[in-house]
């Protein structure tokens, strides 16, 4: 039969005749209703699974379709019955649903769904979209302020602060969003909701980041970072030739040499960033990077003033000393005592003769270092120090008497040479005896009153020399030398 209207609950009882028109009594048939809703179906995401239009999930989150037929209003839950439910992802062709299932594919995704009642009542296919999220959001520590790289290690001034810097990367259309940062600090869990400091020293950073599916969770990075709180140590050096009176005094060729030490966290440490510059200046010149090593070519005094920088910006206070610099040798003088005679070959001396070397170091542009040596070589190319006055021992003849001196830098004289005439020979005297009367006797010789006594000496040349005969004295009876 038909007539029964949507909504209404009608009540039916049934009886039946024969054709005798002998009739039965009536049977209940209970309430008759109409089912004239289709089901209705949902989609619920398992875990992992985050917001709504679209739906984020990963690849191990469960899809799950739940259909319930209504008779005739939504939600009654009183139709006759779900008979079956189809759903297609994307372009797949719609097949029948038997059983959660999974999308693995990152990206957006569009799932459609739909459920047919006992009654073949179908319902209108529904539309939703779902996002795969696979990417975990990507994370760096970040420093805010001066810092610098050396090796594996960040370091960074005392002043800066650091931020773990994260992002949540789209992938084909998909990012779940970023749920929370973790972070540990020397194995301690620390905020890090906002940029941070440390303590000056090494620290072991841990850090990561994940998004509203977990993808990123306890995947943590690592780190090293030294926070420089010490400006670098810089040292100054003088190479040889140089010379510490007072004043430090150089030449030309002395190298002055600086060192610059980088300490972190305490002096003397020598762990810190590294030094990226020194700086120099000279008397009153401004401070210039410098090379490490300098030379000054300018005689006088000088102020040397320096200071480095290390990589993270620190700075030394600038420090400062002065170098005399010395360019100018010393002067060596000879002197040569008695007996000595000037002759037509030369200077004669003798083996009583003194030679003595006196050295000064003169004063140039204020500046006098001092003598060191005085060397000194006769009639040899082999020179030795000199010590103090000397003669000149030997046979007759030439010599050849060189000398120079250095002073406390090493600045060198050149050499000087004299030449000197040796005469270590005696003169040859005889006595002669003429006019008057002679006798020459066993006990001696024998003259008369009128006899004339004549002393005649010669000084004989040796080697070329012969200083000559001075003067010859005598002595009568023993008596003094006239």
């Amino acid at each position: 039969f038909t007539g029964l209207f949507a909504g209404t609950t009608f009540y039916g009882q049934v009886k039946a005749r024969s054709r005798l028109g002998i009739e039965t009594g009536y049977a209940d048939l209970g309430e008759l209703v109409r089912d004239v809703l289709p089901p209705r179906t949902s989609l619920a995401a398992g875990s992992p699974s985050f917001g709504a239009k679209p739906i984020h999930v990963t690849s191990a989150t469960p899809l799950r379709l739940a259909a319930i037929d209504d008779r005739s209003a939504a939600g009654d839950g009183l139709g006759r019955g779900v008979a079956a439910t189809f759903v297609a992802v994307d372009s797949d062709a719609v097949k029948l649903y038997t059983g959660s299932f999974k999308l693995v594919e990152e990206g957006t995704h569009t799932v459609r769904f739909f459920s047919v009642d006992v009654l073949s009542a179908t319902e209108a296919v529904h539309t939703a979209r779902l996002a795969v999220d696979l990417t975990a959001p990507r994370v760096r520590l970040e420093a805010l302020g001066s810092s610098a790289t050396a090796g594996a290690t960040l370091y960074v001034a005392a002043a800066s602060s650091l931020a773990v810097v994260t992002e949540d990367p789209v992938v084909n259309g998909a990012a779940s969003g970023l749920a929370g940062v973790e972070l540990s600090v020397d194995g301690s869990t620390a905020p890090s909701s906002a940029p941070f400091r440390l303590e000056p020293g090494t620290h072991t950073l841990a850090f990561g980041a994940f998004d509203n599916l977990g993808n990123g969770r306890g995947a943590l990075s690592t780190a090293t970072v030294g926070v420089d709180a010490m400006a670098p140590r810089t040292e100054v050096t003088f190479s040889t030739p140089h010379h510490v009176a007072g004043l430090t005094f150089v030449s030309s060729a002395t190298a002055i040499a600086l060192a610059a030490f980088d300490d972190l966290a305490q002096a003397g440490d020598g762990r810190g960033s590294g030094a990226s510059e020194t700086l120099v200046a000279v008397d009153t010149g401004a401070f210039v990077v410098s090379a490490l090593s300098l030379q000054f070519s300018s005689e006088g005094v000088h102020a040397l003033s320096w200071l480095s920088r290390d990589r993270v910006g620190n700075t030394e206070l600038a420090r400062s000393t002065q170098a005399a610099v010395d360019l100018t040798p010393p002067v060596t003088e000879l002197a040569i005592s008695t007996p000595q005679v000037h002759r037509e070959g030369g200077l004669v001396v003798g083996p009583e003769t003194v030679f003595a070397l006196s050295a000064a170091d003169p004063v140039s542009s204020n500046v006098a270092a001092g003598v060191k040596d005085t060397a000194l070589a006769v009639s040899t190319t082999v020179f030795g120090l000199y010590t103090g006055s000397f003669t000149l021992p030997g046979a007759d003849g030439g010599r050849i008497i060189q000398f120079f001196s250095l002073d406390n830098v090493l600045n060198a004289e050149a050499i000087k040479s004299t030449t000197v005439l040796m005469d270590a020979t005696a003169p040859r005297t005889e006595l002669v005896l003429t006019a008057g009367s002679t006798h020459t006797a066993a006990s001696g010789v024998y003259v008369s009153s009128s006899t004339l006594l004549r002393f005649d000496a010669v000084d004989p040349t040796i080697a070329e020399v012969a200083a000559g005969v001075a003067f010859t004295r005598y002595s009568d009876n023993g008596g003094a030398f006239q």
